[in-house]
């Protein structure tokens, strides 16, 4: 039986283009559409599982994790593994920052389990699994140690948070988040 995900109270600020976040709380969700190839390969497998008017979360495809620690900085999980990036990095992009109703126990707590991922390998071979999903329905979820993409590492961040996903950690994609949490980017 599938069960739909438990989603927290939250609330959501848009980000455009040049637009900055200076202000985003200890585990905060940052969801943001990227414009290079490997985003755009995302999205179309998205589209291939998302129909309708549950296309227009597809448009997101990275997800990261705000410290709140005055420095404007996010764990993110990229190609050369999970890191500390300021978020400005992304201000010539369109996000959203999604704050969760949380007590200042389960921020810092969600902070922990992002830091955690820092120098953790990136999830290669969750891409691949991700691409054998999005192709063929097939779910089968691919990784080698502790390596694991963007949103796998946000999911596990929101859990402290409240979030219960709708799916193992591991096989959420960008566009699940946004779905649960209702995100639609420009």
């Amino acid at each position: 039986m599938n069960h739909p995900p438990v989603v927290p109270p939250h609330a959501i600020r848009y980000f455009n283009r040049w637009e900055h976040c200076i202000d985003a709380q200890p585990g905060d969700l940052i969801l943001v559409a990227t414009d290079d190839l490997f985003a755009k390969i995302i999205r179309f497998g998205e589209r291939l599982r998302m129909h309708g008017d549950d296309k227009v979360f597809t448009r997101v495809n990275h997800a990261m994790i705000a410290l709140g620690d005055g420095t404007g900085t996010v764990v993110e999980m990229i190609g050369g593994g999970g890191t500390v990036t300021p978020l400005a990095h992304y201000q010539h992009l369109s996000y959203a920052v999604v704050n969760t109703t949380a007590t200042d126990a389960q921020r810092s707590l969600a902070v922990k389990v992002a830091r955690w991922y820092t120098g953790v390998d990136y999830g290669f071979p969750s891409v691949a699994s991700d691409a054998l999903y999005l192709l063929t329905g097939i779910p089968l979820a691919l990784t080698i140690g502790q390596s694991v993409v963007c949103s796998a590492m946000a999911t596990a961040t929101q859990r402290p948070l409240g979030l219960i996903p709708a799916k193992a950690d591991i096989a959420v994609l960008p566009s699940d988040l946004a779905q649960w949490y209702d995100v639609r980017l420009p």
